[in-house]
């Protein structure tokens, strides 16, 4: 154009006036220059959104050598890997890392490393609530590891990390004798799915007898046969002290989970004053 000249900076026109140029003349070119910036605007922001900085796409060797570190190369600490392994394999960690390396504790059923030593690891995290009574309890006694129940890297159980997929089939390994008598004709509703030896039971430890999770039998019979708690005017001896003195808390095969057919339990207490020692007498008692 007459008058003026044109350069560029920044991808932008940009109009310089030339000696002898009217003032008309530069009010038209800067409404021109301005139009252009303003319907350049929208073409800016389309390319930031779709093409980032050049930075976001540095390669992982680029990376590697912004960072100083050669393929291969141990971060400060001398540990590849992610942060949370250290919390369960700090010797290895702090070793280099890896199978083998610092003498890492794998809790696998060859690791040489004493049950207590991993034991500890796990009450790091876990010796509140349930596992408040752990030492001195009966599994732990019996050298019981807690890998001996759980698994912690791959998911086999909906919960708690079991190594069976339910805590029944957990406690069937060593519980045999409580596992075939919920075979019986008269059971706990366990088979069913109603329940489970967590129901009862806290296998972690407890104050109590046989781990049971209240201060007594009868307060665990209570807890879903709250008709037979009482208190009531004529009171059976036995069965303020236990249930368990008429009924078998796994499973029986007489009816309502009896220890022994009727009468022959009630003769057990009922002799010779008071009732004939022979079972199933006639006329019926």
């Amino acid at each position: 154009m007459k008058g003026e000249s044109t350069a560029r900076a920044n991808g932008y026109a940009v109009v310089t006036s030339r000696p002898g140029t009217s003032s008309c003349q530069l009010a038209g070119d800067t409404m021109r220059v301005t139009r252009v910036m303003v319907s350049a605007v929208p073409v800016v922001l389309l390319s930031l959104l779709f093409f980032p900085s050049s930075s976001s796409f540095i390669s992982p060797s680029a990376a590697s050598a912004e960072t100083g570190g050669a393929k291969g190369a141990k971060p400060e600490m001398g540990y590849v890997g992610a942060e949370a392994c250290q919390g369960c394999h700090e010797d290895s960690v702090h070793a280099g890392g890896g199978k083998g390396v610092g003498g890492m504790i794998t809790f696998a059923k060859d690791d040489p490393t004493p049950v207590e030593k991993q034991n500890a690891i796990c009450l790091r995290c876990h010796q509140r609530k349930a596992r408040l009574f752990w030492a001195g309890s009966p599994h732990d006694n019996r050298g019981l590891a807690c890998t001996s129940c759980h698994v912690v890297m791959k998911d086999v159980s909906v919960r708690s990390g079991l190594s069976k997929p339910t805590v029944v089939e957990v406690c069937r390994k060593c519980h045999l004798r409580q596992s075939a008598q919920q075979m019986y004709f008269s059971h706990m509703p366990v088979r069913e799915g109603k329940m489970d030896c967590a129901s009862c039971h806290n296998s972690h430890g407890t104050v109590t007898d046989s781990l049971l999770k209240a201060n007594s039998l009868n307060d665990i019979c209570y807890k879903c046969h709250a008709d037979k708690r009482g208190p009531f005017l004529w009171e059976h001896p036995p069965v303020v002290e236990s249930c368990a003195n008429c009924h078998a808390p796994h499973g029986s095969n007489h009816e309502q989970m009896l220890v022994l057919p009727k009468p022959r339990l009630c003769q057990t207490c009922h002799i010779e004053a008071r009732h004939p020692t022979e079972p199933h007498t006639e006329p019926p008692i």
